[in-house]
């Protein structure tokens, strides 16, 4: 399965990995452990949303 990040936020790919990191630490816990958290949000008002399509997940991660 392939994973495609979009990053919405003004920082560089590097600053966003650890929380792509966490999300996938926490494995599939959505959809009946078929995808990602659906949504994951961080303490700094990071958001990262996970959808899953047919043959990819995609997480995008913006700020509130």
């Amino acid at each position: 399965m392939k994973l495609i990040v979009h990053n919405r936020t003004d920082r560089p790919m590097l600053e966003i990995l650890p929380y792509i990191k966490t999300v996938l630490r926490q494995d599939r816990i959505s959809n009946s452990r078929k995808q990602y958290c659906y949504v994951s949000t961080f303490a700094d008002g990071t958001v990262v949303t996970a959808e899953l399509n047919q043959k990819s997940d995609k997480l995008i991660v913006s700020k509130l």
